[in-house]
């Protein structure tokens, strides 16, 4: 008897064990259904609203396809930025033309799309290119203006998709116009304004030196002590002329590449006589430069540009948090005002500039514990 009741016990218990693992399985069954159907219905709205988007652009723009880029064509990319995207104004020199967008943004997706005349003509969506750092995937998409305005705006949402590690996404893109024999050739900056840059910087006798801005892709001058004034930001290429009894004989600026130069090198430039002399160049009217500041000693001055100039390397330019054109400026500046250093005066070796005597006396610090030099002004 107690063997049979044992026997019915374990059957019992079996039978309890399957019937659970059973339902365990049917449950798991019936949650991977259910996240099927749902994503299926998220991937639904998103294709949805992905579709009324272009098909209010689609009558403005000429492609909306884009195409992965030859491996063989090299794209220097024009603009780099990551999570925080951005918008970008892009003067084409024409208000018609055909246009490509090359950009590339690895493997989280951000949506890039391009409006002109307040209007949004190329919706490329929230996608992403593939590839890494050391093999990027650019793609390419076309489109067409045909209006009264020759800039374009690029517009960037990073990380669109949301993705928990979206704070690591980086995206590069370039615009660039499709010539051909038909087209309409850049217009080519020209001025009305029959000024030399002298007479518009450099109004007063005698010597001294002058900081100025020139607002670039669609900007204005900004206000001073703005934020953007005081993080070195603002759309606006600043630099330093040293005017002499009203002509300019010397000048300096910080720029970016140059067309044929790699992305992200940055140069300290000079404009030519000839530049100076027709208060133009091929991509700036140098009329538009407006005073920001100004400095009476100008050997002072040379000294502050010297100092700078070998302090810091300035071969990177980077729009935001790095070195660019207003960076530089303000660099010279603080060097400038910056009081000079009585004797005695602890300061780094390479800062011996600041100091009164313009000399440094340093002393091992080991026998005070410490393992560095120890520098003062002499």
């Amino acid at each position: 008897m107690k063997n049979i009741l044992l026997i019915c016990f374990v059957c019992l218990f079996i039978s309890n064990v399957s019937a659970q693992g059973f339902f365990d399985k049917l449950k798991k069954k019936a949650e991977a259904e259910l996240n099927k159907a749902v994503n299926k219905t998220v991937d639904k709205a998103t294709e949805k609203a992905t579709e009324k988007i272009m098909d209010k652009t689609r009558d403005l723009t000429a492609s909306m396809i884009a195409q992965k880029v030859d491996a063989n064509k090299q794209i220097t990319p024009e603009y780099a930025g990551g999570i925080s995207g951005g918008d970008y104004a892009i003067d084409l020199g024409t208000n018609k033309a055909k246009v490509t967008l090359y950009y590339c943004n690895y493997t989280i997706s951000d949506r890039i799309w391009i409006s002109y005349q307040g209007k949004n003509i190329l919706e490329i969506g929230c996608v992403a290119t593939g590839g890494d750092e050391k093999n990027p995937v650019w793609k390419a998409t076309d489109f067409e203006i045909d209006g009264k305005k020759t800039v374009v705006y690029v517009h960037i949402t990073g990380n669109c998709s949301n993705r928990s590690d979206g704070n690591q996404t980086k995206w590069l893109f370039r615009v660039e116009r499709v010539e051909s024999e038909n087209q309409e050739k850049p217009i080519k900056v020209e001025t009305e304004d029959k000024r030399t840059l002298d007479e518009c910087l450099c109004k007063e006798k005698g010597e001294y030196a002058v900081s100025a801005k020139n607002p670039i892709m669609g900007g204005d001058y900004g206000k001073t002590g703005s934020g953007a004034d005081q993080l070195n930001i603002q759309q606006v290429h600043e630099h330093i002329f040293i005017c002499k009894d009203g002509k300019i004989v010397d000048n300096i600026g910080f720029r970016g590449a140059v067309k044929g130069e790699p992305f992200g090198k940055g140069q300290i430039f000079s404009y030519n006589a000839t530049e100076i002399q027709n208060g133009v160049t091929d991509d700036r009217d140098l009329h538009k430069f407006a005073v920001s500041g100004k400095y009476t000693d100008v050997e002072k001055l040379r000294s502050a540009i010297n100092f700078i100039k070998n302090r810091k390397e300035y071969k990177t330019y980077e729009v935001v948090a790095g070195d660019n054109c207003q960076v530089f400026v303000d660099d010279v500046k603080k060097a400038y005002e910056k009081p000079k250093l009585s004797k005695g005066t602890q300061v780094n070796l390479e800062d011996a500039w600041y100091c009164q005597s313009g000399q440094v006396i340093c002393e091992d610090g080991k026998s005070i514990g410490i393992p560095a030099k120890i520098c003062r002004c002499k």
